[in-house]
């Protein structure tokens, strides 16, 4: 009897490691690690919420298997994102989701919509090849209300091409999703701050909550 007993609390033993193992496997599976990397938008989002003035944490938020790392780099473009060392330091932090915003940066009134799409498309293949990602999520790219070298009109216009181009690329992507930050890209209101090209307080809070980051 007392062996039987003894042989029974061994197999609940055997029988509970055995779950929380499987729990623990899946927790850890389960656990988001996103990657916000990008140009100036990036690393003014960081700032702010440091500074307590969007009133979210560093993690936005989100549930608490989430955990969130900036990688933003002021004033980049494609090609400077690519030979910075933001790129290196966000492949480290091994990322399961990336928000990727950039592109911005890199109309101008010399080169074509779609030189900035192949440029916005090199970023993505480099970040595809961490291996960990399961996920990657593009960012429209924002009108101005001033732009270097050109008119805001036509500035805008460039943006309406590359994000309907970019839409309709990663359209049928199961890994890449192209996401339109509703009510931020074609805004009814006010959204940046003097430049004409940054975005204010109320609409860098708002930023993170449109981007569909979870």
């Amino acid at each position: 009897m007392m062996t039987n007993i003894i042989q029974a609390v061994h197999g609940i033993y055997i029988t509970i490691c055995f779950i929380c193992k499987i729990y623990h496997k899946f927790t850890i599976m389960a656990m988001e690690r996103v990657a916000v990397i990008g140009h100036s938008y990036v690393s003014r989002l960081e700032q702010e919420i440091e500074n307590g003035k969007l009133g979210i944490n560093r993690n936005l938020n989100l549930p608490p298997n989430y955990h969130v790392m900036f990688f933003g780099l002021r004033g980049a473009t494609t090609s400077s994102l690519l030979n910075s060392s933001k790129l290196q330091d966000c492949r480290d932090y091994k990322p399961t989701k990336i928000f990727l915003q950039i592109g911005g940066n890199d109309i101008n009134p010399h080169d074509r919509s779609v030189d900035v799409i192949q440029g916005i498309r090199n970023v993505i293949v480099s970040l595809q090849a961490f291996g960990n990602v399961r996920q990657i999520i593009v960012g429209s790219l924002f009108q101005r209300r001033k732009a270097r070298g050109m008119s805001a009109d036509h500035y805008n216009l460039q943006v309406d091409i590359i994000n309907s181009s970019l839409k309709k690329l990663y359209d049928s992507s199961r890994k890449v999703h192209f996401w339109t930050i509703c009510g931020l890209v074609k805004p009814a209101w006010d959204i940046w701050t003097a430049d004409g090209v940054h975005l204010n307080e109320v609409a860098t809070k708002q930023y993170p909550v449109k981007s569909g980051w979870q």
